[in-house]
Order: C-alpha cells, then structure tokens, then sequence
C-alpha cells in the first residue's frame, strides 16, 4: 500500500498506465525563409519527431503568426510550405515554431 491511498489493498483503484506523447509542443526556430518559393527550413527533424505533413505554428515574441506544413523532413532539420493566409514576408530568420497537437 503506499502512503498517498490509505484503502486496504484489495480496495486501492489500479490505473491503466499514462503516457504522453513527447512530441506535442516541440520548439524549434526559423533558420531560413525562401520568399521566392514560399518555403521555410526550421531546425527540427525526425530526430525530433517530425514527419511529413506535421502542421507546427509560428510565432515571433510570444506572437502567433500561422502555420507551417513540413514537406520534407531529415534528421535535424526540415522544410515546410506556408499556409495562407500567412505569407513568406510574415516570417523572419529565428521565429519559433511550435508543433501542433
């Protein structure tokens, strides 16, 4: 029995095990911004979790700015499409991203 349930131990209520997902949350930033293209290059990978597809937000100073869709991921770094109605002259070299739930 241990001191934070005082039942008896046949009564005590055992629980499925919790987990949580790591990967939600991820921080990165912003290393490049390609304006002509409409892509960015953030500095997380599939060491990091990410995957095609993973939708992250941006944000300058606590600000959020839109999101981002990665398209192609390697191990530590990953490129993204923007999504309107954010726009490539919206987002500068060191804002955070942030990867969606």
């Amino acid at each position: 029995m241990k001191a934070y349930d005082q039942r008896p131990p046949e009564k005590q209520i055992v629980l499925d095990k919790i987990v949580v997902n790591s990967q939600d949350g991820t921080k990165g930033g912003i290393l490049s911004v390609d304006t002509d293209a409409a892509f960015v290059i953030f500095n997380l990978g599939a060491k990091q979790g990410i995957k095609p597809d993973d939708v992250l937000s941006v944000y300058r100073e606590g600000k959020y700015l839109g999101d981002i869709k990665a398209t192609r991921v390697q191990d530590e770094m990953s490129a993204a499409d923007i999504i309107p109605p954010l726009s490539s002259k919206g987002i500068s070299k060191n804002d955070t991203v942030v990867l969606k739930p």
